[in-house]
């Protein structure tokens, strides 16, 4: 027999979202001061329907941000780049909990550039530090984590205390059961 565990809707700052994790980022983004709308546009690209969870509208020039709780499926991995192939803008892959983690972004470009780097592609990527002082943009640095994806602990100090303040408020978060 398998099992089905389906995710809670949560409600958050008016907002009813498909699970508490959403609603965790929804509390990460608000700790940090980034804008977001919580599922703002669907699309159909190339026959498939897809509703991304959040656009973060003034952060890296307009960004999409996918919420998953676990490492998302090739099917759906090819969802978040027609996505970012039909909208020309970033895809966040938001995986787990918010944490002191390098998450994979989907970064935009012409396909047909000779140049690899102006193709488009995947690398990784953390919010900056600096987000709640007037920086909106995604702090790139790949080599800052170990195996696991996690910033390593002689990094830990470039996220500065805002970030973790923001982690630690999104995983303390504690919503009503069945408030909606």
């Amino acid at each position: 027999m398998r099992c089905t565990i389906k995710a809670i809707e949560t409600v958050y700052e008016g907002y009813r979202f498909r699970s508490r994790l959403e609603a965790r980022w929804a509390v990460f983004f608000d700790a940090l001061g980034i804008q977001w709308q919580y599922e703002v546009e669907g699309y159909e690209v190339n026959g498939v329907r897809y509703l991304p969870d959040f656009w973060l509208p003034t952060f890296s020039e307009g960004m999409w941000a996918e919420v998953k709780p676990i490492d998302l499926t090739p099917h759906e991995m090819n969802k978040a780049r027609l996505l970012r192939d039909a909208t020309n803008k970033p895809v966040w892959l938001c995986v787990g909990m918010p944490d002191t983690r390098v998450y994979t972004i989907l970064t935009p470009g012409d396909p047909e550039a000779p140049d690899m780097l102006e193709r488009p592609g995947e690398t990784v990527g953390m919010p900056n530090a600096d987000q709640a002082h007037g920086e909106n943009r995604m702090f790139w640095q790949p080599g800052y984590e170990d195996a696991d994806g996690y910033v390593r602990g002689t990094y830990l100090q470039c996220l500065g205390d805002h970030y973790l303040e923001a982690v630690n408020q999104a995983k303390a978060a504690r919503f009503e059961f069945n408030a909606y």
